[in-house]
């Protein structure tokens, strides 16, 4: 559990005074006023005023630094308020921040663990961090993301320096080599391997690096007083804003980087804590028994996709048999019909041979016959192509039927097979669960949905979401809905996959997918 205000509290005075500041002056509205131009058309201008705002040299010429005044009056004014009073301001001033960029509708009497998930979320928008992790893996993510642009921001100033720029730089680095321990000077040494080592060797290093490698190096063991790091914290939140990112939002995310900087260790729980890690030396024994489990799936799956066309297929030609069978019914009737007819005109044959009817009625008696035998063999014919067309049919029912069963047969048996191993995991999974996440009740339905459905990974990253939620004093704190009578949580568990967490009274309800 993350209180982002009691990282504040470690905060020195200067640090409290220089926050505060900036959140009440450096702001874009004044930049504007003061400069008389639009921001991105007056963006050095903009630049210098910043940079004078805390306290460092503009690289750019700019004689207006009104900004720069009231940032240095209000560090001034605030010189006059205790300790206490300069963390009340600064909370305050955060959480106006966060209201006015939330949407998700704070109170007056927000606890401090819910009034830094709204922070964290805003300031994670800035670098399009995934929205559903754990607040901690955020905050990790947002520092991450900060001090690399804080980096970029800082080396480019460095290359960018002229020889008497460089020399004030490098004289800076040097003051801080003389005052770190003797076992920080060799670790420098080390790892920059700088042809002279003193703040001119070091200087050159950095400036003829690509990246920022060595300069983290540095960062690292010297701290940021080996800089005039004004100018770069500076142009990090002016190029925020001059990629269209809210500066509310972009001052949010600098308060997490400065309170990380006071963390003892990283915010987010490690993976190896929590009941789902699996480590080294069984990954390769789980890996095979995941996979056996998962062709199982999908083996199953192939069952019941082949069921559904075999049964599909099954009714189709019980259908056509059935239209067969009344084709050939009614087919039979005819035959029978024309066999009436023609026995009928056979027993009549003796008078027409024996000249006792006249010729019309002679004529008439044998187009008669010859139409009625025509009609009988058109029946006939009929009815034995109808017979075999049926035989046939009923012949493939038959063996679609045979071939259903069978199918039915092998789910069935592969079902309780996967059964009682989904039923091992299962109970494996929520004895893992009610040992570790004791705080909490899981129901079959939520532990089910985890067990059989996810991967482990996916698993890890409910797990640490769940972690986040035992830890909680309130886990209504962290909710991100409500639903009647249960909270809701939503929870990543894959690049663009996330999941639903619902609770009630200490009662995992629900783990499903977030559709």
């Amino acid at each position: 559990m993350v209180n982002l205000f009691d990282e504040i509290n470690k905060f020195t005075d200067d640090e409290l005074r220089l926050q505060t500041a900036l959140f009440e002056n450096a702001t874009l509205s004044n930049a504007v006023k003061e400069t008389g131009f639009r921001f991105m058309g007056g963006i050095k201008e903009l630049a210098n005023a910043f940079t004078e705002s805390l306290g460092g040299k503009a690289v750019l010429e700019y004689d207006v630094k009104k900004m720069s005044d009231m940032v240095r009056e209000g560090c001034l004014e605030l010189k006059i308020k205790d300790r206490g009073s300069l963390i009340s301001q600064l909370k305050q001033i955060i959480v106006k921040a966060a209201r006015e960029l939330s949407a998700a509708g704070l109170g007056d009497d927000e606890s401090d663990i819910r009034l830094t998930k709204v922070i964290t979320d805003e300031a994670a928008k800035v670098f399009s961090i995934e929205k559903y992790k754990p607040v901690a893996n955020k905050m990790d993510e947002i520092i991450i993301e900060y001090n690399n642009a804080f980096l970029k921001t800082l080396h480019s100033q460095l290359i960018k320096e002229d020889a008497k720029q460089a020399a004030v730089s490098d004289k800076l680095i040097q003051s801080r080599m003389n005052a770190v321990s003797m076992d920080t000077k060799r670790q420098l040494q080390q790892q920059l391997r700088p042809v002279e080592f003193n703040g001119t060797g070091v200087g050159r290093v950095l400036r003829g690096e690509r990246g920022t490698k060595n300069l983290e190096i540095v960062l690292r063991l010297l701290g940021r007083e080996a800089f005039d790091t004004a100018g770069a914290e500076v142009w990090t939140i002016l190029m925020a804003m001059k990629g269209l990112k809210r500066p509310g939002r972009m001052q949010l995310a600098r308060i997490i980087w400065v309170a990380g900087e006071h963390a003892a260790a990283k915010y987010a729980v490690s993976r190896e804590e929590l009941p789902g890690y699996i480590p080294a030396k069984q990954k390769a024994a789980f890996l095979q028994s995941e996979q056996e489990f998962k062709d199982m799936m999908l083996a199953q799956n192939k069952r019941i996709k082949k069921l559904e066309q075999t049964g599909q297929e099954l009714e189709r030609q019980r259908a056509q048999q059935q239209k067969d069978e009344e084709r050939f019914k009614e087919c039979e009737q005819r035959l029978e019909l024309q066999k009436d007819k023609f026995s009928e005109l056979e027993s009549k044959k003796q008078e027409y041979y024996e000249g006792r009817k006249s010729d019309v009625e002679s004529k008439a008696y044998y187009a008669s016959v010859n139409e009625t035998k025509r009609n009988l063999d058109q029946a006939e014919t009929e009815y034995y192509k109808l017979k075999e067309r049926l035989k046939k049919q009923e012949e493939k029912t038959e063996e679609t039927s045979r071939e259903n069963d069978s199918l039915q047969k092998d789910f069935d048996c592969a079902r309780l097979v996967l059964m009682e191993t989904a039923g091992q995991r299962i109970k494996r999974l929520k004895s893992s669960w009610n040992t570790y996440f004791y705080k909490f009740k899981f129901s079959d339905e939520a532990v089910s949905y985890v067990a059989i459905n996810l991967t482990r990974e996916e698993q890890l990253n409910i797990e640490s979401r769940l972690k986040e939620l035992h830890e909680a004093q309130n886990p209504a704190d962290y909710k991100d809905g409500q639903a009647e009578d249960r909270i809701i949580f939503y929870c990543f568990t894959a690049q663009g996959k996330a999941a639903v967490i619902e609770l009630k009274d200490r009662m995992i309800l629900n783990i499903s997918k977030k559709e």
